[in-house]
C-alpha cells in the first residue's frame, strides 16, 4: 500500500533512524494514518496503516480511543518490550466511550496519550476540531440564550433554528458582529473549541467560564458567563461594550503581549519519540485518566441560570452558534 512520511526538512539530516507509527484502526469511519499525515512536522516519521506493517516493526502504535468499543476489533498479537501504544482521543473526555471500563485498558495497555489538555505530556491542539452534539443536546441549551434574548439582540443561526447557512455566510455574518456565543456541549478543563478560536477573526467569544480558558487565553480576551450574576447583567455589559468602542477595544489588547501558538499533538508525538522521551515502562489508567467527574463539569447552564432567580428549567450545556448584536 502507499506509505508516506511525516514531513522533511533539514532536522532529518540529524536523525539516525526513522520512527515507524501504525494506525491501528479507524478515526470514526476514515483514515486515521490519513489524518496524521496530513500535519506538516519538522522530524520524520513513517506512518502505516496496519495492514502496511507488521505489528513488531513498529516503534509506536496508535489508537482511536473512540473506536476502542467495537467488540470485533482486534489487537495486536505480541508486543515488544520497548514498544508504545498511545491513545487519541480529540474531544473531551465525556466522550471517551464505553472503552474506558474495558479491564484490558486498565493499567498496562496505554504509555501516553494525545489530547486537548495543556499538562498532557503529548498536547494536541483543540483549535479546529468541534463536538458533536445531538438535537436533544441543543434543545437544552437554548433557555440560557433565550434568557439572553430578552435582554438584546441575539441572531440564531443553524439547523435546530431553521436558519442553515454556508460556512462563507457564515464568515461574513462573523464580520458585522460584536460578539459571538462560544458554549460548548460540556465544561472540562482546558476544552475549547474552534467556536472560541473565532477570536481570530475580530470577534470577541462568549464563553460558559472563566476557568476553561485560563490557562489558554488571556482574561481580558473573551466574555466569561460566569462573570455575570444574570443574563440581563451580561446583556448590559455587551451592550456598554457595543456603545463604547474603548470599552470594546479593551477586548483586544491582548494582541499587543501574545500571540497564538498552535500545537499538533501527531508531530508533538514525532518529536518524542526521536527523543526518547516516552517510555514504554510507565503505563496509564485510563478510567483514572479519562475521569469526566475529575476533568469536567456538567449542568452549567443550569448553574448560570439560578442566578437569575427566575425559575428557569435546568438545563446542561451543548455546541450552538449565535451572534449576538
Amino acid at each position: 500500500g502507499l506509505r508516506m512520511s511525516y514531513a522533511l526538512n533539514a532536522t532529518q539530516t540529524q536523525q539516525k533512524r526513522i520512527p515507524k507509527i501504525i494506525a491501528w484502526n479507524e478515526y470514526f469511519s476514515s483514515s486515521l494514518s490519513e489524518r496524521i499525515r496530513s500535519y506538516p512536522c519538522p522530524y520524520r516519521c513513517d506512518v502505516f496503516d496496519r495492514t502496511e506493517l507488521p505489528e513488531e516493526d513498529a516503534d509506536v502504535i496508535v489508537f482511536h480511543f473512540r473506536n476502542l468499543w467495537d467488540p470485533n476489533m482486534t489487537f495486536p498479537k505480541t508486543r515488544r518490550p520497548d514498544q508504545i501504544y498511545v491513545s487519541f482521543l480529540k474531544s473531551h473526555s465525556s466522550h471517551a466511550g464505553s472503552a474506558i471500563n474495558d479491564p484490558r485498558f486498565a493499567t498496562n495497555f496505554f504509555n501516553a496519550t494525545v489530547d486537548y489538555r495543556l499538562n498532557n505530556f503529548i498536547y494536541f491542539d483543540q483549535s479546529y476540531f468541534a463536538p458533536v452534539a445531538t438535537e436533544e443536546d441543543r434543545e437544552k441549551m437554548r433557555p440560557l440564550s433565550e434568557e439572553l434574548s430578552k435582554f438584546i439582540n441575539v441572531t440564531k443561526t443553524g439547523w435546530c433554528y431553521g436558519r442553515r447557512i454556508s460556512a462563507e455566510r457564515q464568515e461574513e455574518l462573523i464580520k458585522s458582529y460584536f460578539f459571538v456565543i462560544a458554549f460548548e456541549n460540556i465544561s472540562c478543563k482546558d476544552y475549547a473549541t474552534e467556536k472560541f478560536w473565532r477570536i481570530e477573526k475580530d470577534i470577541v467569544p462568549i464563553v460558559l467560564r472563566r476557568w476553561i480558558l485560563k490557562p489558554k487565553a488571556p482574561d481580558g480576551a473573551y466574555v466569561a458567563a460566569d462573570d455575570f450574576e444574570s443574563p440581563r447583567e451580561m446583556a448590559e455589559h455587551l451592550k456598554n461594550a457595543i456603545e463604547n468602542q474603548d470599552v470594546y477595544r479593551k477586548y483586544f489588547a491582548y494582541r499587543n503581549t501574545h500571540y497564538k501558538v498552535t500545537v499538533d499533538g501527531f508531530c508533538n508525538l514525532c518529536r518524542n519519540v526521536h527523543f526518547n522521551n516516552v517510555s514504554a515502562t510507565s503505563h496509564l489508567d485510563m478510567k483514572e485518566y479519562y475521569s469526566v467527574s475529575r476533568e469536567c463539569e456538567f449542568g452549567t447552564g443550569n448553574k448560570l441560570l439560578s442566578k437569575a432567580h427566575h425559575g428557569e428549567r435546568a438545563i446542561e450545556e451543548t455546541s450552538f452558534e449565535e451572534r449576538v448584536l
